[in-house]
């Protein structure tokens, strides 16, 4: 999760989102607590910042429904699982294709190699139903839950 925050983040950054002066002083956090639910934010980041940080997240990480773009994962880099895997581009990211090239790009640096697929062609609607299916296995993708909390 920290991993795929990391992209987020330059994402955020490369689309002045953030500017390089808060970029520099953000960082992610990552706590896994007792029940083994993991919580992830921006320290240091303004409210807008984060929701739109922790927005780019979730959709990372729920199940597929109808993203512009998708990312399958290079099985021959992931061998745990023995299925396709794919995650949806988020939405902030998958307006324009050069932002949702540059995603994949960083995803490629940071998690593994990838194809982008673009969903809006009869190639892209089967692999859309190919990622929608696996995404209905919970061992893909655990329920995710949003929640705000006040310091």
């Amino acid at each position: 999760m920290e991993q795929t925050g990391k992209i987020i983040l330059k994402m955020l950054l490369l689309q002045n989102i953030i500017s390089k002066n808060d970029y520099e002083n953000i960082s992610i956090k990552t706590i896994e607590s007792e029940n083994k639910a993991i919580v992830c934010y921006l320290e240091n980041a303004s409210t807008f910042q984060n929701e739109l940080f922790i927005e780019a997240l979730t959709e990372c990480f729920n199940p597929i429904t109808n993203p512009r773009y998708l990312i399958a994962i290079n099985r021959n880099n992931i061998t745990e699982f023995e299925q396709a895997f794919y995650i949806a581009v988020p939405s902030l990211f998958s307006k324009q294709k050069i932002h949702a090239l540059n995603f994949t790009d960083f995803w490629t640096s940071e998690i593994s190699m990838n194809d982008l697929i673009y969903t809006r062609t009869l190639e892209g609607r089967l692999e859309l139903l190919k990622a929608r299916k696996s995404s209905l296995n919970p061992d893909f993708h655990p329920e995710t839950e949003r929640i705000s909390a006040w310091r």
